[in-house]
């Protein structure tokens, strides 16, 4: 609802600077969403006329927007007759089916094929939806409620498993992808802090424009290690802290000047979890830095207020 009413068309959200966009969408994670919603919107209004696409070949043209979103796009808004495959949709075709495979290539196609037999050329937004609601709420991934299911009776899954006397389980299908161990990783971070115009203020270095958080302000940070036996308790090296150090030149603390250890945070995303070994130091309030428009001084106030 805020979104929408900041940005009531995609005029509005193209005419935004990628700072407002990233700023409205604090909180709600996986910010590489806002960016691509921003540069899309940029697209469609530019290179589109502001006319937004109909169909999903279409729609696909636009910066970020995959097969998934098209085909729920053009078939819920639009009424092509295409599918819209998500996780909840695999798990649904995949049983009705009895087709186990998973994963990328052939299984991924299969999935598609499947998925497309059963649009509805009269109505292909309401079975998309009706069926990604189905493996929302019944077909779900480790509890199944067949009794309830209304398509029970055309469930390939539910037959062999019945035909099996046990053997086969409903959620046998489709075969469960192996779970990769999350990358661990060792950052440190420097809480530089100034007394500027009268007021306690904080440095805040924009990463880069590529990998995970591009292009978003954090504290700024380095890269320490990476690795299995990586975690919250790794001790750090004389190299870690060379490192350290020789960040810390570059956001202008004097070569002498003390950083304080204030703890560790960990924080896990989807594919990695990093650990934070945090510093603090103070600098002079007319300190040079170098990287211009990718550093700024921000208010603590407005740091603590942003949470």
């Amino acid at each position: 609802t805020r979104w929408i009413g900041k940005w009531p068309t995609v005029q509005a959200l193209a005419s935004a600077s990628e700072d407002e966009v990233t700023e409205a969408w604090a909180g709600l994670g996986y910010y590489r969403r806002a960016k691509y919603l921003h540069t899309g919107a940029k697209g469609v209004s530019e290179r589109l006329g502001g006319r937004m696409p109909r169909t999903a070949a279409e729609l696909r043209t636009i910066s970020g927007v995959g097969e998934y979103t098209a085909g729920a796009i053009a078939s819920i808004a639009f009424g092509e007759a295409v599918a819209a495959v998500d996780a909840n949709v695999v798990r649904v075709v995949s049983r009705l089916a009895a087709y186990k495979g998973r994963g990328k290539s052939g299984a991924e196609k299969e999935h598609w094929a499947l998925a497309e037999e059963l649009v509805s050329p009269e109505r292909p937004g309401d079975l998309n939806q009706s069926i990604m609601e189905l493996g929302a709420t019944v077909c779900q991934a480790a509890k199944v409620q067949c009794g309830r299911c209304p398509v029970v009776a055309h469930c390939g899954a539910a037959a062999k498993a019945k035909e099996s006397g046990g053997a086969v389980h409903v959620t046998d299908y489709p075969a469960r992808a192996a779970k990769k161990a999350k990358r661990q990783e060792l950052v440190g971070v420097l809480l530089v802090a100034a007394s500027r115009e009268g007021e306690r203020s904080l440095l805040l270095s924009k990463r880069p424009e590529s990998g995970l958080l591009a292009g978003l302000w954090e504290f700024p940070s380095v890269a320490l290690a990476s690795g299995e036996s990586v975690g919250a308790a790794t001790p750090l090296t004389s190299t870690h802290h060379k490192a350290l150090r020789a960040h810390a030149s570059a956001m202008g603390v004097p070569g002498n000047g003390e950083l304080r250890h204030c703890g560790v945070v960990s924080h896990t995303f989807s594919h990695v979890q990093q650990h934070y070994v945090i510093y603090t130091a103070e600098v002079a309030d007319d300190v040079a830095l170098a990287g211009g428009a990718r550093k700024r001084w921000v208010a603590a106030r407005e740091v603590a207020k942003a949470g």
